[in-house]
């Protein structure tokens, strides 16, 4: 346990910005953009060169949970950010 506690207590903190889960309706997206914006905002040519295993050890977002914040992010640039609503 005090190895666990020392290892967090070195981790660095993700960059987690709330606005951006509102804006794409899920905590994991935003957590998953928020880390990509970070990352990108560190680039030379504004790409993003991560492997799902980094963003593991970054985020502790499974490779799933990586592929639902993708889509999610795909739907809100779609939508504009609006949540769509159904009348069915």
């Amino acid at each position: 346990m005090k190895d666990l506690v020392i290892k967090v207590l070195r981790s660095k903190p993700v960059a987690y910005l709330p606005d951006i889960a509102k804006a794409v309706g899920s905590v994991k997206a935003g957590l998953f953009l928020s880390q990509l914006l970070y990352w990108t905002d560190k680039s030379n040519d504004r790409w993003v060169f991560r492997t799902q295993e980094e963003i593991y050890e970054e985020t502790g977002l499974s490779r799933r949970e990586q592929g639902g914040g993708k889509e999610r992010v795909k739907e809100a640039r779609h939508t504009g950010g609006r949540k769509e609503r159904c009348s069915c």
